[in-house]
């Protein structure tokens, strides 16, 4: 093989594999997307670990601690950490009467908690200029 050859080669086997590598890439996310169901523990492509409650079509309920829900994109969801367990596959709708709503929650002012204003050089180490 010439030199012209190979350097024809070199690019069209970087180009297959690329493309097979995404493919991959993307079989794995619908694999990953399929099995989000209720009761998954699931990871949003920020890093959001939470708990699917209900499945709406594209929209996803994730718990991210108890009591605090929020609605995502199906799409978001890049991995499911835990499945699902056994019977846990019935949907809750997104708009369920009898699920808290987080609106009514009671507002908590943490302005009496903070510490007092205080000058800003008292406790800095002196500059060396």
């Amino acid at each position: 093989m010439n030199a012209n050859g190979l350097l024809l080669a070199i690019p069209l086997v970087l180009l297959v594999l690329l493309t097979l590598q995404g493919r991959r890439r993307g079989r794995a996310l619908r694999e990953a997307q399929s099995r989000v169901l209720p009761g998954a523990e699931v990871m949003t492509g920020a890093g959001l670990f939470g708990t699917v409650v209900s499945v709406d079509g594209d929209q996803v309920m994730l718990e991210t601690s108890p009591g605090v829900t929020s609605r995502w994109l199906r799409q978001a969801v890049v991995k499911v950490v835990t499945p699902a367990p056994a019977g846990m596959h019935e949907s809750i709708p997104l708009e369920d009467p009898g699920r808290p709503v987080v609106d009514d929650a009671p507002v908590v002012d943490d302005a009496a908690e903070r510490p007092a204003d205080r000058d800003p050089t008292e406790d800095d180490p002196p500059r060396r200029d």
